[in-house]
């Protein structure tokens, strides 16, 4: 997917998400575990690639692999963020059909 094509899905992603939040009587704040920061779709997009380009995270589903990336922009440790990524890449895999 082209880098406008990343941007145009995570918009849609944040759409889905406020949307879901306001359905559950939640804040639309709590879609900043995913998209916190003051970033904009370009950079989390450019973050996600960066995530991705490991390929022990090629599992991770994009929405947990925005946590990770939304922690790295707000500012979280290193150790935080990898404790975070290890966790999904595990969660990943547990759930990771068997290819035949």
């Amino acid at each position: 997917m082209d880098h406008s094509g990343k941007i145009m899905y995570l918009a849609g992603v944040w759409d889905g998400m406020i949307q879901l939040a306001v359905d559950a009587g939640s804040q639309p704040a709590a879609v900043q575990t995913y998209f916190g920061g003051d970033q904009f779709f370009d950079e989390r997009a450019t973050g996600l690639d960066r995530f991705f380009e490991q390929p022990e995270n090629a599992l991770v589903p994009i929405v947990q692999a925005l946590r990770v990336v939304a922690m790295l922009f707000q500012g979280s440790s290193k150790a935080d963020t990898d404790e975070l990524a290890a966790s999904e890449r595990l969660a990943a895999a547990k759930c990771a059909v068997p290819a035949k």
